[in-house]
This record gives structure tokens, sequence and C-alpha cells, in this order.
């Protein structure tokens, strides 16, 4: 039939690319995209043991499976205003650098796939965190959504600086 090859060329559904899984969070009011692939669990707010003269940002450590884990709080890491914790804030263990790290952050919102073609670069613009650790943004359901490069959320300087404040060069606690 006429015109219908038109119609057929793409019966998957499927576009062309790379499609990547992220998991949204929310940090100060907006919305921060973290890819899943360095997501290694999303734990509820625990007791996290304060570590003395360590960076403004390092809230302390917790224990994951006989793990010490560093914690980060994204708002103060980010330069945003200080808020209450509240049921929805969550601990996002992430890999950076090879070493978990935790990111704490006001909540999940949403794990969902985000096609490449609708990442756009990073446009030049002032902001309250490096712009070194964005690596895109995009909107989703209408909403800006900032894309996170987390291994550029803390550079390798800061990473042996926590471990040498926390005393957590081993991984297994005693």
């Amino acid at each position: 039939m006429p015109g219908r090859e038109d119609n057929m060329e793409n019966t998957t559904g499927k576009k062309s690319g790379t499609e990547r899984t992220y998991v949204i969070v929310s940090l100060g009011g907006e919305n921060y995209a973290i890819n899943v692939m360095q997501v290694n669990i999303i734990n509820g707010l625990t007791e996290i043991r304060p570590v003395p003269n360590s960076m403004p940002y390092m809230k302390g450590i917790i224990t994951l499976r006989e793990t010490i884990v560093p914690v980060i709080d994204m708002r103060i890491k980010f330069n945003l205003e200080a808020a209450p914790y509240t049921k929805t804030t969550v601990i996002v263990i992430v890999n950076i650098h090879d070493r978990l790290i935790g990111l704490l952050v006001d909540s999940v919102l949403d794990v969902t796939d985000l096609h490449e073609s609708k990442v756009q670069d990073t446009p030049h613009f002032s902001a309250n965190i490096n712009a070194d650790c964005i690596s895109g943004v995009s909107e989703i359901n209408g909403k800006l959504v900032v894309l996170l490069d987390t291994d550029k959320i803390i550079t390798r300087k800061e990473l042996e600086n926590i471990a040498d404040n926390d005393s957590i060069n081993d991984t297994k606690e005693n």
C-alpha cells in the first residue's frame, strides 16, 4: 500500500542512540540526576557519627555492611541554605573515584530513563555549585533537571582530605 512503508520504518518505538537511567533527587527545591550506574544503594537517614576537624560539608560517617562510608551534606557542598532533615531525607551511596561516599539529599523523587538527545550541554550560568560537576541539563516532566558527574562532586584531593581527617583509610571498621 502506498505510504505504508513510512509507518513501518520504526515499529519498535526505540530511538537510536543511548538511553541512561538516572536517580532523580531533590536538593534545595531543585532536581538533580545521578547516573544509576554510580549509585550503590539508597539508604534512609541513619545516625551519622561526626568527625572532628573535617571539612564543613563532611557531615560524618556511617557504617554500611561493615564498611565505613563518609557522608557529605550536599546542601553545604553546593552552598545552599541549610534545612532540617525530614522523613524524606536520604543518603544516596555512590561510587566516587572508586570509593563509597554518601550524599545527603532532601529526597529521592524518581528513577527514570533519559535519552542522550534530551540532554543539553551545561549552559554557562551563575550557579551555587561547581559547574565542573554538572554533565548536562534536561527537562523531565516539565521540570529542569541538572545531571551530576559524581566523580567531579568531590575532587581526589578532597577525597584524600576526607580519608586523612576521619581516619577511614581502611574501609573496614575495627
